[in-house]
């Protein structure tokens, strides 16, 4: 495989649709919110301070089957900057869970969307019912079409 010296496209910052967070950038978070940033969406990622300053200094390097690309997306080390988001992926490690979520529920705006990785009943009530996963179940047991 190349070596992400050598790769010469790189995906600039988006400035248009909805703002994403993605809070716990590792394999999970940085592929999903990579994938979206190389899509055009603007993405900012919620990480350990050693992923945001690699990051700010080299963009974010996607290593894919298909492609080799660095995309350019915001970073940074304090969930606080997740307020503004409208949908937020939420992706830390099991045992980072129950305190992130707890933070990040005083945090980010009402109407956001969290997108979790998992389903977990005691998750969805931190965020208050916010979830996309548990929003579209009830409305399937409901009859209704979920909100968007």
């Amino acid at each position: 495989m190349t070596s992400p010296e050598s790769v010469k496209k790189t995906v600039p910052l988006a400035d248009y649709g909805p703002r994403i967070a993605v809070v716990g950038a590792g394999a999970v978070g940085g592929y999903f919110g990579g994938m979206l940033a190389r899509a055009g969406l603007p993405v900012l990622f919620i990480g350990r301070p050693a992923f945001v300053d690699a990051v700010k200094q080299n963009g974010l390097f996607l290593d894919t089957a298909q492609f080799q690309e660095r995309v350019k997306v915001q970073a940074s080390s304090d969930p606080a900057a997740a307020r503004d988001a409208e949908i937020v992926l939420f992706c830390v490690k099991t045992t980072d869970t129950a305190e992130t979520a707890r933070d990040l529920a005083k945090i980010v705006a009402p109407d956001a969307v969290i997108v979790t990785r998992f389903a977990r009943r005691s998750l969805c009530r931190r965020f208050r019912s916010r979830c996309w996963y548990c929003k579209t179940r009830r409305a399937r047991r409901s009859g209704a079409r979920p909100a968007k």
